[in-house]
């Protein structure tokens, strides 16, 4: 990701988020507050859809498993 888009999903209420690329891709880490996972992962996915950035995988990180 490029600077710009760092600055464009912050302003467009990524704050919450933890951006950076992996293999050449835009990876978002997120941390958002919802009823449940499911809520969480599509307000997140909805918001990067009208940022204009496809969603191609989701990866739920388990509680109480670091790596």
């Amino acid at each position: 990701m490029a600077d710009d888009d760092y600055d464009r999903l912050f302003d467009l209420g990524f704050a919450d988020c933890t951006l950076g690329t992996e293999n050449g891709r835009g990876l978002v880490i997120a941390a958002r507050e919802a009823w449940d996972y499911d809520s969480a992962v599509r307000s997140v996915n909805e918001a990067l859809g009208r940022a204009g950035f496809p969603v191609t995988g989701v990866t739920r990180d388990e509680p109480g498993i670091t790596t």
